[in-house]
């Protein structure tokens, strides 16, 4: 018995949001029933920054994805500003 396995082609429609001075590319997709994840990418000075997102909604989703990407390129600023500062003698 001869078996033929088909590939499982899946297309995603990519999107861009503007987050702050930053244009985040992500789609969405539904791995369960009851979960929906954002993947995002954006690209910064420092490099891409790839993060996702989930929840119980397409909307959750995009928000917890807006949220870890503030959050992550808020953290790196702050670091980055940081590893420059220098003290200043009086």
């Amino acid at each position: 018995m001869e078996t033929w396995l088909q590939s499982h082609q899946r297309t995603e429609e990519w999107r861009e949001d503007i987050v702050g001075p930053w244009t985040l590319r992500y789609y969405v997709t539904q791995p369960a029933p009851s979960q929906w994840v954002a993947v995002g990418l954006v690209t910064t000075t420092q490099g891409y920054v790839f993060l996702t997102g989930c929840g119980r909604s397409t909307s959750d989703a995009l928000t917890e994805l807006h949220h870890r990407l503030l959050q992550r390129l808020s953290s790196d600023a702050v670091k980055a500003s940081c590893a420059t500062l220098v003290g200043c003698a009086a």
